[in-house]
C-alpha cells in the first residue's frame, strides 16, 4: 500500500508539474517527463490527496484562462468586422467584383470591396450587403452572382474576406461610387464628374463620394 502511495504521488507530482508548465506556455512538458523514471517520495497518504486538489485547481484555472483567452479572441475578430455579413453575401461579393474588375490588381478588388462596405454604413444605401449590391440601377454586374459566368479567383476572395474582416487597409477614401470611362456614357459620365466629388482614379476607374 505505502509503495502504491509513493507510485501514485509521483505520478500526480508529473502531471502537476505539467500542467504549471504548460500554463506558463511550456509546448512539451508531459513528454520529457514522460521519458523519465517515477522518482518516489516517502509521503503521507493525506499529501497524496492535497496534491491531487492542487492538480485538479491548477487545471481548472488554466481551462478558465483559455476560456477568457478564446474570448477575448472573438470580441476582437467582431470588432475587426467592417460590417455585418453572412456567408451568402460574401459569396455576392466575391462574384460581383470578380466581374467588375477581374484581372484588376488585390488592391483594385479591395477598393471595390470597400466601396460596397461604405455604402451599407451609409444612409443613402440599403443597410445590408445583399442590399447594396442588388439595389436597382447598381451593380449590373449582379447578374454573375446567377449566371456563374466568372467564378471568383483567389486574389478576389482574398479581398473579400481582408475587407470584411478588417485585416487590410481602407484605402477607398470613403468612396461610394465609381466608373471606367472606356465603358459608360458621355451623359452618365457627366452626372459622374459634376454631381459628386472625385476622389482618385486607378487601373482605369474614377472614384467619387
Amino acid at each position: 500500500m505505502k509503495h502504491q502511495s509513493k507510485i501514485a504521488l509521483a505520478i500526480f507530482a508529473v502531471t502537476l508539474s505539467s500542467v504549471l508548465m504548460t500554463g506558463m506556455g511550456y509546448s512539451a512538458p508531459i513528454e520529457a517527463f514522460s521519458t523519465q523514471q517515477p522518482i518516489l517520495l516517502d509521503t503521507p497518504v493525506s499529501e497524496l490527496y492535497h496534491l491531487r486538489t492542487e492538480v485538479k485547481k491548477a487545471s481548472e484555472v488554466l481551462k478558465k484562462q483559455a476560456e477568457e483567452r478564446a474570448k477575448e479572441e472573438a470580441e476582437k475578430a467582431k470588432a475587426r468586422q467592417t460590417c455585418s455579413f453572412t456567408s451568402e453575401e460574401v459569396t455576392m461579393m466575391e462574384y460581383i467584383i470578380q466581374q467588375e474588375v477581374r484581372g484588376a490588381s488585390l488592391k483594385h478588388k479591395r477598393i471595390i470591396a470597400n466601396v460596397i462596405v461604405n455604402r451599407v454604413k451609409s444612409d443613402a444605401f440599403p443597410d445590408t450587403i445583399e442590399g447594396v449590391l442588388f439595389q436597382k440601377g447598381q451593380f449590373t454586374s449582379a447578374q454573375n452572382y446567377y449566371n456563374r459566368t466568372y467564378p471568383p479567383d483567389e486574389d478576389t476572395k482574398q479581398a473579400v474576406w481582408e475587407v470584411l474582416n478588417g485585416q487590410c487597409e481602407d484605402l477607398s477614401q470613403g468612396a461610394l461610387y465609381f466608373y471606367a470611362p472606356r465603358w459608360t456614357s458621355q451623359s452618365t459620365a457627366s452626372w459622374f464628374e459634376n454631381d459628386l466629388d472625385y476622389l482618385f482614379e486607378l487601373e482605369g476607374h474614377r472614384f467619387f463620394r
